[in-house]
C-alpha cells in the first residue's frame, strides 16, 4: 500500500481533535451533508473495544445504537468507521454526523485520497466494500426511520394516525442516491413512488424542469414527492425523469405497498391521490397537448384542425373513484 495511505494513529492527529486533553469536548470528525475540512477527509477507523468512543447520528437523532446487531457486518462497519460512505462513492458527502466523544488510542485515520488510490487496484475488493457499506448503510437507516416513525413522520402525513404511520414506514425500503444519479428516468418501467427524506432532487420532462423535491424551509408537504401517478396503478412507465442535485436519501413504496396502505387505511391514502393530482398538474404545462394523444376519432386529422381542438380544451383531473358524468343530468 502506497505511503500515503497508510493507517495513522490517533496520537499523531492529537492535536487536531484534542487540543486540551483535560478539558471534555466533543470533537466533530464529519457533519452530515457538509465538507469537512482538508486535515479531515478520510476514513476514521476505531477498534470495537473503543466503540463508545464515537457517536454516529442521522438528522441530529443517534443511529448507532440503532443498528441492526443481526445484519452480520455489524463489527466491521458503523459505528466503528465514518466517512465510508464518501471513500467508496456511494455518496459525494458525508451521509451521517459523526463524533468523538472521548480521547481513544483505538482511532485510525486513512486519507480519502490514499484509500482510493490504494483501492482503485483490487477492484474485485472494492465492489464488494461498497456493496456491503451500501446494504448496511440502507438498513441503518431503515431502522432509524422504523423506530422514529411517530417523531419523524414525513410532513404530508404528520396528521395522520400512529397506526398509519408505522404501517407507512414499515412497507418503506431505504435508497441512497448519490449526487449527479438518476433515480428514475422518463419511459421506463417503474410502479414505486418515494418520498425525499434528505437532499435535494430534480424532476425533469421533456428536457425541462418541472420542480425541485426537497424538504427545504418554505416547501409545502407534497413537494418532497413523487411517483403517485405510477405507484396508484395511472401509469406503468415513469412520466418524468428524476435526478439527485444532491446526495439523497430516499423511501420508497411499490404499488403493492400503495395498494395494500389503501386498503388498511384508505382515509389517510386519499392523500396520496391529492399528491398525484398536483403532480398531472405540473406535467401539463409541459407536455404536447392533444396534439400527442393517440385517440382513434381524430386519426389523420390535418395539424391546424388538431391545433384549434387543442385551444378549445380544457384540462380536468379527478381522484380516484371521483365521478366523472352521471347518467341523465
Amino acid at each position: 500500500m502506497e505511503a500515503d495511505a497508510k493507517v495513522r494513529q490517533n496520537e499523531s492527529l492529537s492535536e487536531v481533535f484534542l487540543p486540551d486533553a483535560e478539558e471534555e469536548i466533543s470533537s466533530v470528525l464529519f457533519l452530515q451533508g457538509l465538507n469537512s475540512p482538508e486535515h479531515r477527509q478520510g476514513l476514521f477507523l476505531i477498534r470495537k473495544e473503543d466503540r463508545d468512543a464515537m457517536a454516529v447520528s442521522y438528522n441530529h437523532i443517534g443511529l448507532a445504537s440503532q443498528a441492526p446487531l443481526d445484519f452480520g457486518y455489524h463489527d466491521l462497519l458503523l459505528p466503528c468507521v465514518a466517512g465510508q460512505e464518501v471513500a467508496l462513492d456511494i455518496t459525494k458527502l458525508p451521509l451521517f454526523t459523526s463524533r468523538l466523544l472521548r480521547p481513544s488510542k483505538g482511532l485510525y485515520f486513512i486519507p480519502f485520497e490514499g484509500f482510493k488510490s490504494a483501492v482503485h487496484k483490487f477492484e474485485n475488493d472494492r465492489a464488494l466494500l461498497k456493496r456491503r457499506v451500501y446494504s448496511f448503510t440502507c438498513a441503518s437507516l431503515q431502522t432509524w426511520f422504523r423506530k422514529s416513525a411517530v417523531r419523524n413522520a414525513p410532513k404530508l402525513f404528520i396528521n395522520t394516525s400512529k397506526k398509519f404511520k408505522y404501517a407507512l414506514v414499515e412497507r418503506a425500503e431505504v435508497r441512497v442516491c448519490e449526487a449527479g444519479s438518476t433515480i428514475c428516468s422518463d419511459g421506463e418501467k417503474g410502479d414505486t413512488c418515494f418520498y425525499v427524506a434528505s437532499g435535494e432532487a430534480s424532476v425533469i420532462k421533456n428536457e425541462k424542469n418541472v420542480c425541485t423535491l426537497s424538504k427545504a424551509d418554505g416547501k409545502r408537504a407534497w413537494e418532497c414527492w413523487w411517483g403517485m401517478i405510477e405507484s396508484g396503478g395511472s401509469s406503468s412507465d415513469r412520466v418524468a425523469s428524476v435526478k439527485a442535485i444532491t446526495d439523497c436519501v430516499i423511501l420508497e413504496w411499490t404499488s403493492v405497498d400503495h395498494g395494500e396502505l389503501r386498503a388498511l387505511h384508505p382515509r389517510e391514502s386519499l392523500l396520496f391521490d391529492h399528491v398525484a393530482i398536483r403532480h398531472l398538474k405540473m406535467l401539463s404545462l409541459h407536455g404536447p397537448g392533444l396534439l400527442s394523444v393517440n385517440i382513434p376519432t381524430f386519426a389523420d386529422c390535418g395539424i391546424s384542425f388538431m391545433q384549434m381542438l387543442t385551444g378549445k380544451f380544457d384540462d380536468r383531473y379527478f381522484s380516484r373513484s371521483e365521478e366523472v358524468l352521471t347518467e341523465g343530468e
